[in-house]
């Protein structure tokens, strides 16, 4: 779904992604959306190096909020809940999400068919229960 300001949303598994193109950049912002829900963790391959960010802890209790940032490209991540994995692409228009059925390593599946590839690439996490300043533009407009 694509709202007036250019941000497509998905929602799925008590986690909200949100990703808006300006031009040729994209922007991405993936947060819990309850207090608590099934362990969940993230991962990207990013130049070759996976970065993993757990948005429910392995108690269930939400964990962090994940931002990513790029000028070209469609990313896709690597989501793990409970003992289910997905891959989430953020393509141009939409987000989808694909359940991945075969047996697979984590680090050697992302690195293979998921690596993204950028110079000017980033993607970092910010824990939800550390006091933090409200979201740079154009984050907080998502």
């Amino acid at each position: 779904m694509i709202n007036k300001q250019n941000i497509v949303n998905k929602k799925f598994k008590d986690i909200e992604f949100k990703m808006k193109r300006e031009k040729d950049k994209c922007f991405i912002k993936i947060e819990p959306t309850a207090r608590f829900s099934e362990p969940s963790t993230i991962y990207i391959s990013l130049n070759n190096e996976l970065h993993k960010w757990e948005l429910y802890d392995k108690d269930g209790a939400e964990s962090c909020f994940v931002y990513f940032k790029s000028s070209s490209g469609k990313p896709i991540f690597y989501l793990k809940t409970g003992n289910v994995s997905y891959e989430i692409t953020f393509n141009y228009e939409k987000i989808t999400v694909k359940k991945i059925i075969k047996n697979h390593n984590i680090r050697k599946y992302t690195s293979e068919k998921l690596n993204f590839k950028s110079i000017d690439a980033s993607c970092w996490g910010e824990a939800i229960f550390y006091s933090k300043r409200p979201d740079k533009p154009p984050f907080d407009e998502m």
